[in-house]
């Protein structure tokens, strides 16, 4: 019988903010992984390809709110960076996009600047990668 794969261990290196923001990150990965083990019955986030996660930002998660599809992106570079060993670029990010009701917005949390052409392609780029 073998193990369960740790998706916690996998992702403490990588994981940084707040309490809550790890939580929901090792939450995410979590049924993240269910989803691709249901699916591929690939456990392991070291032998997920490029499509696998692809698939579960596009049909799996197609039915959630704008919002919740932002941030499982974000979880899905996180565990992206930690495969590849890529420098963590998701930080920045979340330091400079907010999510609103009306969609991504430019700036800090809150504030009402309008997106560049420059910015919403950047944003696009980052979440067509995976």
């Amino acid at each position: 019988m073998t193990k369960r794969f740790n998706m916690a261990l996998f992702l403490n290196g990588i994981l940084t903010g707040s309490m809550a923001t790890r939580q929901r990150h090792l939450r995410q990965a979590l049924i993240m992984q269910a989803a691709i083990q249901q699916r591929w019955n690939r456990d392991n986030p070291w032998t997920w390809k490029h499509k696998h996660i692809r698939w579960f930002l596009t049909y799996y998660i197609k039915k959630q709110a704008q919002s919740t599809r932002y941030y499982y992106r974000l979880t899905a570079l996180l565990i992206l960076q930690r495969v590849k060993g890529l420098p963590n670029t998701a930080k920045p990010l979340n330091r400079s996009i907010s999510i609103q009701p009306d969609g991504i917005r430019e700036g800090k949390p809150g504030k009402s600047h309008e997106r560049t052409r420059e910015s919403s392609e950047r944003v696009r780029g980052l979440c067509t990668r995976l």
